[in-house]
């Protein structure tokens, strides 16, 4: 059998980390060491970590995005376009994927889905919250899919243009 590497990147919806499921088929190279970089959104350079086959988990720690005086709390992970390529030794062994990382957009896209329940209703205002929230669902999971199919610049522009609605209408507003 040939070798194949592979990995999926699981979203655990915890802004503080993400997940790396290892799905290769290693052969003979099981036993050997391999690593995984990870260039972060708005970075040129990598972080390189030792890959485990099987299961990674990422937090501001191991992506070095911990300040030295913070306490034992690992801090949000950045969302943005992660490049993670996972190398096997000898290192002609690799796969590459990108990664949208929306979680921290999405918790306060919750959030507006959350404030347009409590007071849904069929005026005009809810009819337009409901609108805009469809907008920016829509918006992200184009992010994702122009991200999936390596068309970057495409999906940060969507990606921000998401972003900018949802701060545009997160603000609070009463029931009326």
């Amino acid at each position: 059998m040939d070798i194949r590497l592979n990995f999926q990147v699981y979203d655990s919806r915890d802004p503080k980390e993400f997940i790396i499921i290892d799905t290769s088929r290693w052969e003979h190279l099981s036993e050997k060491t391999s690593i995984i970089e990870i260039t972060l959104p708005g970075e040129s350079k990598p972080v390189i970590r030792y890959y485990t086959k099987g299961v990674n988990v990422f937090n501001s720690e191991m992506l070095y995005l911990s300040c030295d005086d913070c306490g034992d709390a690992f801090e949000d992970l950045p969302d943005g376009i992660y490049k993670i390529t996972v190398k096997g030794s000898p290192d002609k062994f690799n796969k590459t994927r990108q990664y949208l990382r929306t979680t921290k957009t999405r918790l306060k896209l919750d959030q507006l889905y959350i404030n347009a329940a409590g007071c849904f209703n069929s005026n005009e205002d809810s009819r337009k919250t409901v609108i805009k929230i469809n907008e920016i669902d829509f918006l992200l999971k184009s992010a994702e899919a122009n991200t999936r199919a390596g068309n970057n610049e495409i999906a940060q522009e969507l990606f921000f243009k998401a972003q900018k609605i949802l701060d545009k209408n997160s603000k609070c507003k009463t029931c009326k």
